[in-house]
Protein backbone atom coordinates (compact mmCIF):
# COMPACT_ATOMS: atom_id res chain seq x y z
CA UNK A 1 0.00 0.00 0.00
CA UNK A 2 2.72 2.52 1.06
CA UNK A 3 4.95 1.70 -2.42
CA UNK A 4 1.45 2.79 -4.32
CA UNK A 5 0.88 6.10 -2.15
CA UNK A 6 4.42 7.47 -2.65
CA UNK A 7 4.02 7.36 -6.31
CA UNK A 8 0.72 8.10 -6.62
CA UNK A 9 1.45 10.92 -4.02
CA UNK A 10 4.11 12.45 -6.67
CA UNK A 11 1.40 12.35 -9.77
CA UNK A 12 -1.40 14.26 -7.57
CA UNK A 13 1.12 16.75 -6.37
CA UNK A 14 2.14 17.24 -9.60
CA UNK A 15 -0.41 17.32 -12.17
CA UNK A 16 -3.17 18.51 -9.44
CA UNK A 17 -1.79 19.92 -6.33
CA UNK A 18 0.93 22.41 -8.16
CA UNK A 19 -2.03 23.51 -10.88
CA UNK A 20 -4.09 24.30 -8.67
CA UNK A 21 -1.89 26.53 -6.80
CA UNK A 22 -1.11 28.34 -9.84
CA UNK A 23 -5.23 28.56 -10.23
CA UNK A 24 -5.44 29.89 -6.57
CA UNK A 25 -2.71 32.90 -7.53
CA UNK A 26 -4.42 33.46 -10.90
CA UNK A 27 -8.08 33.33 -9.54
CA UNK A 28 -7.08 35.34 -6.68
CA UNK A 29 -5.47 38.30 -9.00
CA UNK A 30 -8.14 38.25 -11.27
CA UNK A 31 -10.84 38.63 -8.55
CA UNK A 32 -8.95 41.47 -6.78
CA UNK A 33 -8.27 43.17 -10.09
CA UNK A 34 -12.06 42.95 -10.85
CA UNK A 35 -14.05 43.63 -8.23
CA UNK A 36 -14.02 47.29 -5.61
CA UNK A 37 -11.49 45.06 -2.86
CA UNK A 38 -8.58 45.82 -5.27
CA UNK A 39 -4.73 44.17 -4.71
CA UNK A 40 -3.52 46.75 -2.61
CA UNK A 41 -6.37 48.61 -0.73
CA UNK A 42 -6.97 46.43 2.12
CA UNK A 43 -4.79 44.52 4.15
CA UNK A 44 -6.76 40.96 4.31
CA UNK A 45 -6.41 41.05 0.57
CA UNK A 46 -2.83 41.78 1.04
CA UNK A 47 -2.13 39.07 3.28
CA UNK A 48 -3.61 36.47 1.64
CA UNK A 49 -1.99 37.13 -1.33
CA UNK A 50 1.43 36.94 0.36
CA UNK A 51 0.23 33.48 2.26
CA UNK A 52 -1.02 32.38 -1.54
CA UNK A 53 2.41 32.87 -3.28
CA UNK A 54 4.55 31.54 -0.06
CA UNK A 55 2.40 28.46 0.33
CA UNK A 56 2.78 28.08 -3.37
CA UNK A 57 6.74 28.54 -2.79
CA UNK A 58 6.87 25.94 -0.18
CA UNK A 59 5.11 23.16 -2.41
CA UNK A 60 7.41 23.72 -5.39
CA UNK A 61 10.46 23.82 -3.22
CA UNK A 62 9.26 20.64 -1.42
CA UNK A 63 8.49 18.91 -5.19
CA UNK A 64 11.89 17.37 -5.41
CA UNK A 65 11.28 15.58 -2.43
CA UNK A 66 7.79 14.31 -2.84
CA UNK A 67 9.74 12.87 -5.74
CA UNK A 68 12.41 11.49 -4.23
CA UNK A 69 10.29 9.73 -1.87
CA UNK A 70 8.23 8.10 -4.46
CA UNK A 71 11.33 7.28 -6.45
CA UNK A 72 12.40 5.34 -3.20
CA UNK A 73 9.15 3.87 -2.42
CA UNK A 74 9.37 2.49 -6.09
CA UNK A 75 12.46 0.38 -5.58
CA UNK A 76 12.37 -2.97 -5.72
CA UNK A 77 13.61 -3.51 -1.37
CA UNK A 78 11.44 -0.81 0.80
CA UNK A 79 13.42 1.40 2.24
CA UNK A 80 11.49 2.20 5.48
CA UNK A 81 13.69 4.19 7.38
CA UNK A 82 14.43 6.25 3.84
CA UNK A 83 10.77 6.55 3.94
CA UNK A 84 10.19 7.48 7.45
CA UNK A 85 12.72 10.53 7.14
CA UNK A 86 11.72 11.80 3.91
CA UNK A 87 7.89 11.41 4.96
CA UNK A 88 8.26 13.25 8.23
CA UNK A 89 8.73 16.86 6.35
CA UNK A 90 5.82 15.86 3.93
CA UNK A 91 3.54 15.23 6.69
CA UNK A 92 4.66 18.37 8.39
CA UNK A 93 4.89 20.40 5.27
CA UNK A 94 1.10 19.05 4.74
CA UNK A 95 -0.34 20.22 8.31
CA UNK A 96 1.21 23.79 7.33
CA UNK A 97 0.09 24.27 4.09
CA UNK A 98 -3.85 22.98 5.34
CA UNK A 99 -3.16 25.35 8.04
CA UNK A 100 -2.43 28.31 5.38
CA UNK A 101 -5.19 27.11 3.76
CA UNK A 102 -7.44 27.37 7.15
CA UNK A 103 -6.31 31.14 7.45
CA UNK A 104 -6.71 32.46 4.23
CA UNK A 105 -10.05 31.04 4.51
CA UNK A 106 -10.94 32.63 7.69
CA UNK A 107 -9.47 35.85 6.02
CA UNK A 108 -11.86 35.19 3.28
CA UNK A 109 -14.91 35.35 5.47
CA UNK A 110 -14.32 37.51 8.17
CA UNK A 111 -12.18 40.16 6.38
CA UNK A 112 -10.47 41.78 9.32
CA UNK A 113 -8.42 45.27 9.58
CA UNK A 114 -9.02 48.11 7.08
CA UNK A 115 -7.55 50.05 4.37
CA UNK A 116 -4.08 49.86 3.32
CA UNK A 117 -2.40 53.57 2.71
CA UNK A 118 -2.96 53.13 -0.77
CA UNK A 119 -6.73 52.44 0.14
CA UNK A 120 -7.42 55.46 2.17
CA UNK A 121 -5.57 57.42 -0.61
CA UNK A 122 -7.44 56.05 -3.48
CA UNK A 123 -10.91 56.13 -1.17
CA UNK A 124 -10.29 59.60 -0.43
CA UNK A 125 -9.47 60.79 -4.27
CA UNK A 126 -12.87 59.05 -5.23
CA UNK A 127 -14.36 61.27 -2.46
CA UNK A 128 -12.91 64.63 -3.57
CA UNK A 129 -13.19 64.07 -7.08
CA UNK A 130 -15.17 66.96 -9.08
CA UNK A 131 -19.02 65.82 -9.94
CA UNK A 132 -19.44 64.93 -13.51
CA UNK A 133 -21.39 67.24 -15.26
CA UNK A 134 -24.79 66.88 -16.19
CA UNK A 135 -24.30 67.17 -20.36
CA UNK A 136 -21.86 64.10 -20.49
CA UNK A 137 -23.87 61.89 -22.91
CA UNK A 138 -23.38 59.92 -25.82
CA UNK A 139 -19.94 58.52 -26.32
CA UNK A 140 -18.02 60.24 -23.35
CA UNK A 141 -20.60 58.71 -20.74
CA UNK A 142 -20.71 55.48 -22.67
CA UNK A 143 -17.16 54.92 -21.40
CA UNK A 144 -17.52 56.51 -17.99
CA UNK A 145 -15.90 53.66 -15.93
CA UNK A 146 -18.46 54.71 -13.42
CA UNK A 147 -20.95 53.00 -16.41
CA UNK A 148 -18.54 50.13 -16.31
CA UNK A 149 -18.37 50.38 -19.52
CA UNK A 150 -15.24 50.21 -21.99
CA UNK A 151 -13.95 51.38 -25.13
CA UNK A 152 -14.91 48.07 -26.45
CA UNK A 153 -18.14 48.06 -25.56
CA UNK A 154 -17.69 45.15 -22.97
CA UNK A 155 -18.82 46.17 -19.28
CA UNK A 156 -16.31 45.40 -16.34
CA UNK A 157 -18.59 42.68 -14.93
CA UNK A 158 -18.81 41.29 -17.90
CA UNK A 159 -14.72 41.31 -18.77
CA UNK A 160 -14.45 39.71 -15.24
CA UNK A 161 -16.48 36.69 -15.79
CA UNK A 162 -15.40 35.99 -18.96
CA UNK A 163 -11.43 35.95 -17.82
CA UNK A 164 -13.04 34.20 -14.82
CA UNK A 165 -14.89 31.44 -17.04
CA UNK A 166 -11.67 31.01 -19.51
CA UNK A 167 -9.59 30.14 -16.50
CA UNK A 168 -12.08 27.78 -14.92
CA UNK A 169 -12.35 26.04 -18.10
CA UNK A 170 -8.73 25.77 -18.44
CA UNK A 171 -8.23 24.71 -14.97
CA UNK A 172 -11.48 22.03 -15.27
CA UNK A 173 -9.70 20.53 -18.35
CA UNK A 174 -6.17 20.52 -17.26
CA UNK A 175 -7.61 18.77 -13.80
CA UNK A 176 -9.36 16.13 -16.00
CA UNK A 177 -6.82 15.32 -17.92
CA UNK A 178 -4.34 15.11 -14.67
CA UNK A 179 -6.68 12.79 -12.83
CA UNK A 180 -7.21 10.41 -16.14
CA UNK A 181 -3.63 9.88 -15.72
CA UNK A 182 -3.12 9.91 -11.85
CA UNK A 183 -5.66 6.97 -12.09
CA UNK A 184 -4.02 5.01 -15.41
CA UNK A 185 -0.96 5.02 -13.03
CA UNK A 186 -2.68 3.73 -9.94
CA UNK A 187 -3.84 1.01 -11.71
CA UNK A 188 -0.99 0.36 -13.90
CA UNK A 189 0.89 -0.08 -10.05
CA UNK A 190 -1.75 -2.43 -8.95
CA UNK A 191 -1.73 -4.48 -12.04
Amino acid sequence: MVRAAYPTMELIARFVIVPLAFASLLSGLIQSLGTPWGLFRHYWVLVKLLLTVFATVVLLKKMPLIGYTARRAAETPLPSAALRMAGIPLVVHAAGGILVLLVVTILSVYKPWGLTRYGRHKQQERRYQSPKSPQAVGVKAMSDSENGATGAGLSRGLRFFLAAGIAVFLVVVHVTTSLAMVFTTVIDLWH
